[in-house]
């Protein structure tokens, strides 16, 4: 049984997970794991900057912030409390970290790749959607991190990303003493953080190639194509909620007020009725009300630009 395979000392029940993890030999001088995770760092940051530039079209710079220790649970908390996580495996490395990043660069990002300015990342929740292009952000960081582990079968696997808590009781690194890789990343003039929450043990026990022949036999930026592939995949995989309305007659709020069962109301239009189609509260397309059999159908009328305003609309 190797060491990664055997129980973490924290499943002992009784006993101080970091205290046990030390006496156990689990966790690595201090000093030298600050500096191999530095120096991982420092090697990560230019491979992430050219592959986020790569997908968006636009300057990205990054830059390694110095690494972190704690808990799986302690080190997620920097990111809340609107941050976005996946969690990641790559073989022979670790079977559970936590890749994350801020809510303000996950929203950036999507607004960049899908054409707008990503000036103001940091003022709302990501939607559905943009949390779903996050996959392509984390897939990406997953890749560049194969890219410096010696000796790996080269196969990651990244769960569907989500939002609100990073890391929870039941995950595998919760409360394994982990080192934080963390990253400032500034894309169209927003600046915000991302980062690798990964076992100390993972980390001690792994051999990095932190040299520069590593970027050009292990890792390149992904073609064009290739982005658009990927990114087309995500937005066509998000699950949007449609709502159909129709306009009633203006009324008074004492007419609102009076009304009581069996009442009528009728619809603004005369004539046909026009039905307008919403993804999140925002008006996306205008629809004919028909009926085939016993079923009430909609028609669309702008159906040409039915794709591009559910992929604009909802993801503001």
């Amino acid at each position: 049984m190797s060491a990664m395979d055997e129980p973490f000392p924290s499943e002992h029940a009784g006993f101080d997970a970091r205290l046990l993890a030390r006496m156990t030999n689990r966790v690595s001088a201090r000093q030298a794991l600050t500096q191999k995770a530095d120096a991982l760092a420092a090697d990560l940051a230019p491979v992430l900057a050219r592959a986020i530039g790569g997908l968006t079209g636009a300057r990205a710079d990054a830059k390694a912030k110095p690494c972190g220790f704690g808990t799986g649970v302690e080190l997620a908390s920097g990111f809340l409390p609107r941050g976005v996580r996946a969690l990641a495996g790559i073989d022979g490395f670790a079977r559970d970290f936590v890749l994350a990043a801020e809510s303000g660069f996950v929203v950036t990002l999507a607004e960049t790749l899908l054409g707008g300015s990503g000036g103001a990342g940091g003022a709302r929740e990501p939607s559905p959607v943009e949390i779903d292009i996050a996959a392509v952000l984390f897939e990406e960081m997953a890749g560049a991190l194969v890219a410096r582990i010696r000796d790996v079968g080269g196969r990651s696997e990244v769960a569907a990303p989500r939002s609100g808590v990073l890391v929870e009781e039941k995950d595998a690194c919760a409360q394994q003493p982990c080192v934080l890789l963390a990253f400032e990343i500034v894309l169209e003039g927003s600046s915000a953080t991302i980062g690798f929450i990964v076992p100390e043990a993972a980390l001690e026990a792994t051999e990095i190639l932190c040299d520069e022949t590593a970027a050009p036999q292990k890792m390149r930026e992904a073609p064009a194509p290739e982005w658009a592939d990927r990114l087309s995949r995500r937005v066509s995989g998000s699950q949007i909620t449609l709502t159909a309305r129709l306009k009633l007659e203006r009324s008074t709020l004492g007419e609102i007020a009076d009304l009581a069962p069996g009442d009528v109301l009728r619809f603004a239009d005369p004539g046909a009725l026009n039905v307008f189609l919403h993804a999140r509260d925002r008006t996306i397309g205008e629809c004919e009300l028909g009926r085939s059999g016993e079923r009430y159908m909609l028609r669309l009328k702008d159906g040409e630009s039915l794709e591009a305003g559910i992929v604009r609309e909802a993801s503001e």
